[in-house]
């Protein structure tokens, strides 16, 4: 891949191929990687419309792709903690990568995206019917996010520590209202 067919990803540039290894050491005929491309692509296309699955609207592939993010942060945090000697650098960047994304979090829940308008999400029905409720699960995630961030600010391992179980419950009590099992 090397970037050259579909340049670089959303998450960074794609990794150059080994430069012992040939891009397709098995190919005998003299099809061209465009042409290998159109053909998987126009399979996946007629794939799709055979099985009636629409796409993935934005405002769930949004939520589906901030809470990726949301999730991946918070791992990068706890790896870190797990570390003999913490990166309090990438802690950092993380803590306010999930303070930034908790921020949004509300706005990725419009009416009409749920599994009711059959998309295929995760998100329950009570988001929309319970939003005062919904509305204070956020606000508790944006608190324990932006403490998160504080305590990663002093530098303190220990401190950055002592927030993860605040971080976590809120995400679980969010889970555990809003997101089918």
């Amino acid at each position: 891949w090397g970037g050259a067919v579909f340049g670089p990803s959303r998450w960074g540039p794609r990794p150059p191929p080994h430069p012992e290894m040939p891009m397709n050491p098995s190919r005998k005929s003299g099809a061209s990687r465009a042409g290998l491309l159109s053909l998987a692509l126009s399979g996946a296309l007629l794939l799709g419309a055979c099985t009636g699955q629409a796409d993935t609207p934005p405002e769930v592939a949004t939520r589906q792709d901030g809470f990726e993010a949301l999730g991946a942060a918070f791992k990068t945090i706890n790896d870190q903690l797990k570390s003999a000697s913490p990166d309090m650098a990438a802690i950092g960047d993380a803590a306010e990568r999930m303070e930034a994304i908790a921020q949004e979090v509300p706005e990725w829940f419009p009416a009409g995206s749920g599994q009711g308008e059959g998309f295929d999400t995760d998100a329950l029905a009570a988001i929309w019917e319970q939003p005062e409720r919904f509305a204070a699960a956020s606000d508790q995630l944006k608190a324990a996010t932006a403490a998160l961030r504080q305590a990663a600010a002093t530098g303190d391992a220990a401190a950055v520590q002592a927030q993860v179980p605040q971080v976590g419950a809120a995400c679980k009590n969010c889970h555990e209202t809003f997101r089918a099992k």
